[in-house]
Order: structure tokens, then sequence, then C-alpha cells
């Protein structure tokens, strides 16, 4: 196996990874579609300033105006972001100020590539409306 064949792999396997955290979507959804998919079976709580942050923190861009943070499998918080950020598109990576325990409404973060260290520039949270898991 080349070198090549191996990012290829590593690529995909990260990506089925990705995938597979936030449910089944398919290639053609669009992000109303992922949101209703990530939610379905949850009912949104009032929006909070603030969230935890921790290593296990997960972020996925669900399109130009929101981005799905996973604290827990219990608990799943979409910030809508206060003004569209038309650097926010899926496959893109989020970078923040690593120091901080929470993130909050207001702070910025920057939008790099997925797989190079190009910068597209930064947008700012907004709120979280969070999405508890049913009790059962």
């Amino acid at each position: 196996m080349n070198v090549n064949s191996k990012r290829v792999g590593l690529v995909l396997g990260i990506a089925l990874g990705v995938a597979g955290a936030a449910g089944a979507w398919a290639a053609q959804d669009t992000p109303s579609e992922k949101l209703q998919k990530l939610t379905a079976g949850r009912t949104a709580g009032a929006p909070e300033n603030c969230v935890p942050k921790s290593t296990r923190t997960k972020m996925q861009i669900l399109d130009s105006t929101a981005i799905a943070v996973y604290d827990s499998a219990k608990r799943y918080n979409i910030s809508l972001i206060s003004a569209e950020c038309s650097f926010l598109k899926p496959g893109r990576q989020l970078v923040m100020d690593g120091t901080k325990p929470r993130i909050c409404a207001g702070d910025t973060f920057m939008v790099v590539a997925g797989d190079s260290d190009i910068q597209y520039g930064s947008c700012r949270w907004g709120q979280f409306v969070p999405y508890p898991r049913a009790e059962q």
C-alpha cells in the first residue's frame, strides 16, 4: 500500500467517524434536514449563553448559520451563529482559545481547512440551544 492510499484511507476513516457521530446523513441532506435528524426525539431547552468545553467536546458545522456542539451523547447544543458566517462549510475545522473551560456566545473562533493550515477567517458564537436526550 503506497503513502497516498494510506492518506485516502485515513481521511475516509475520519470522515466516516464524523458522519457516524451525527447520525446517518445523506450527502444531499439540506442543513435543515441534518438538524431535524440530529434533534429527532429531543426537545429544545431554553437558550444558554455558555456551554462547557472539554477534550471530549466535538463540533460539526451544519451550515453557515449553525454548529452542533456535542458535549455528550446525552445532550447536543446547537449554536445559531450571531451573524451568518460564509466561512462555515462542512469539512472545515474550528479553532478556539484552548485555555477557556467554556464556549460562550460572542466568543470568536477561526475557521480553517480540515486538511491544511489555510485560515478562512473568524466568526462569533451565538447562543446555544440544548437538545437533551429524552429520558426513557
